[in-house]
């Protein structure tokens, strides 16, 4: 999530944050994108049987007043927004495949997107995680990734937050090494004190 006073300037960012993910293989999609691709494929493997398939809506509206559903579908034909429909009337003349699809989509409470808050303007974005970055160990650069993308964002002026099990991963595994690497360092040091206080003696230290 990208959060400033310049709602442009917010937006270029976390496509820039999200092109820097997606380059270095941190994720593999974004998860609008991969859930329309899954719409795409199951409305082309419905589409044989798209004269039998019917939103409840429509089918009631044909039941009670087939020329007055029509009629309203050609007035949507012909407005502004009439563009998708238009499009599409070869392979669905009564929109009415078209309708079914959009009554299947499920309803989500809050969309990946933009909104605001005061003059704060605020985008953010999901992302599925690539599958080496689930993994143990496949985070390894992700939490500096991070943390430059942060520092980058406080530099323009706008703030970067994050969440998600990798990055928590990516931390686990950052601190971890770098606990490993002072605790590692510090009993070698003693080691080393503690075999010249034993032995005394250089030549036999070596």
């Amino acid at each position: 999530m990208v959060e400033g006073e310049d709602g442009a300037k917010v937006t270029q960012f976390l496509d820039a944050a999200g092109n820097r993910l997606l380059r270095d293989g941190y994720v593999y999609s974004r998860l609008e994108d991969n859930e329309a691709d899954g719409w795409r494929t199951l409305s082309e493997k419905l589409y044989p049987y798209h004269w039998n398939l019917l939103a409840i809506g429509d089918r009631e509206s044909l039941q009670k007043n087939p020329a007055a559903h029509l009629e309203q579908f050609r007035r949507q034909l012909y407005s502004p927004l009439g563009g998708a429909l238009a499009s599409a009337l070869q392979s669905d003349p009564a929109g009415l495949y078209r309708s079914y699809l959009e009554s299947a989509i499920p309803l989500e409470a809050k969309t990946p997107g933009d909104t605001s808050v005061g003059e704060q303007a605020i985008e953010f974005a999901a992302y599925l995680a690539s599958p080496q970055q689930r993994a143990f160990g496949g985070t390894n650069d992700l939490y500096a990734t991070y943390l430059s993308l942060k520092a980058e964002a406080e530099q323009a002026g706008l703030q970067l937050h994050a969440t998600g099990v990798p990055l928590y991963s990516a931390f686990g595994v950052h601190s971890g090494k770098s606990e490993i690497s002072t605790i590692g360092t510090a009993s070698f040091v003693l080691i080393i004190l503690l075999l010249i206080v034993v032995l005394r003696s250089l030549p036999q230290l070596f």
